[in-house]
């Protein structure tokens, strides 16, 4: 009887270690079942938040771009506006942001509910520097014509002029061309080549004569070399006019050619007209008198406008012409009337006497296209 109840005791003790065991593996399993949902959950939350700030950031950008465009137009409403004042007013010189200029001029405030305006308008008058970005190739459109003279009314005799091609990149022509008056290449043999910058100057200073504007009058042809004739290429306008010069080109620069022109010392102002050969040419030039830089007036002004959109700011920068500005929009000045890239012949016909127009309609009738080739 005794073995008996040790065999039972023995078999609860068993049931009893199996229970608790199993229990423990319950308690084990759902603690890693909830250490599981937290980390999911972690995860989910990570997730939700860096979705919720890239959407921000979205939002945010699209605003900032339509914050940023319409500042920038706001600044270029400025710049029309400065554009209206130096019509009026060629020589405004703006240095203060909102006061300045002719009355009515300037309409600061645009959208007063959207916060757009253009907070900041500057015109500067006198430039050291006339910058073109491009200059046209003979025939393919109206050359560059621009006032040369120093801000103080003191003659120079010293024009730093810089050139290059638009894109910054084409080649220079090898070796330079034989002789001052020679025959140039073909469209065809010149390429790519960086263009022929001419360079006419005429002075228009007070009290000139027909022998001053003859003497004082020049034009070249700057022919740009890879190497040239050395840094600091000197060309004295009184030796050779109308020649063709050679420019001293390297691949260093925002204008990687560069002649000197010397004039005469005499004058204080010139009218330029700049045109190029072949290929199209961005230039800059800058004025001395004895080696000492001079300010420029009535060729080129700064115009510096920042425009603002709620609390967006563009800033934007232009140099616009100066001289002749109303006569240029109105056509009344005009470079040159007809360019032809072939020889141009010309015939006049008067009407016969009886009457002021008889027989003009017969005569241009018969003309057809060899009204060049005219016989006795």
């Amino acid at each position: 009887m005794k073995k008996y109840y040790q065999a039972q005791a023995f078999s609860c003790n068993i049931i009893s270690k199996v229970l608790r065991e199993g229990n423990n593996v319950k308690n084990e399993q759902g603690f890693v079942s909830i250490f599981t949902v937290i980390i999911i959950m972690a995860i989910l939350t990570l997730l939700t938040i860096s979705f919720t700030n890239i959407t921000r950031q979205a939002q945010q950008n699209t605003l900032d771009n339509q914050l940023s465009t319409q500042a920038f137009y706001a600044a270029e409403s400025g710049v029309n506006d400065a554009l209206r004042a130096l019509e009026i007013q060629p020589n405004l010189n703006k240095n203060d942001c909102r006061t300045g200029g002719p009355a009515g001029a300037f309409s600061y405030d645009i959208d007063t509910t959207l916060g757009i305006s253009y907070s900041c308008v500057l015109i500067i008058p006198t430039v050291s520097e006339q910058i073109y970005d491009a200059v046209p190739p003979l025939g393919a459109g109206e050359p560059v014509v621009t006032t040369v003279q120093s801000s103080t009314g003191a003659a120079f005799n010293t024009i730093d002029i810089a050139w290059d091609s638009t894109v910054g990149t084409d080649p220079f022509p090898a070796s330079a061309i034989a002789g001052s008056s020679p025959i140039l290449p073909s469209r065809a043999a010149w390429g790519n080549n960086v263009g022929i910058l001419k360079v006419d100057l005429v002075p228009t200073s007070a009290g000139l004569s027909r022998d001053a504007l003859v003497n004082n009058s020049y034009s070249f042809m700057i022919y740009p070399v890879d190497g040239g004739a050395g840094s600091g290429t000197v060309y004295n306008t009184l030796d050779g006019k109308g020649n063709t010069v050679v420019g001293n080109c390297t691949n260093v620069g925002t204008y990687r050619c560069n002649a000197r022109i010397t004039t005469s010392g005499s004058a204080s102002a010139y009218v330029m007209r700049l045109q190029s050969y072949y290929n199209p040419v961005k230039t800059s030039f800058d004025i001395s008198s004895g080696g000492a830089p001079l300010l420029q007036i009535n060729g080129q002004a700064l115009i510096d406008v920042t425009g603002k959109a709620n609390d967006v700011l563009r800033r934007v920068q232009v140099r616009v012409p100066v001289s002749g500005r109303d006569s240029f929009n109105k056509g009344s000045h005009i470079p040159f009337s007809i360019v032809s890239g072939d020889s141009l012949c010309k015939r006049v016909a008067t009407a016969p006497p009886g009457g002021p127009f008889a027989g003009v309609a017969t005569v241009l009738t018969g003309l057809g296209e060899t009204s060049c080739q005219i016989t006795e």
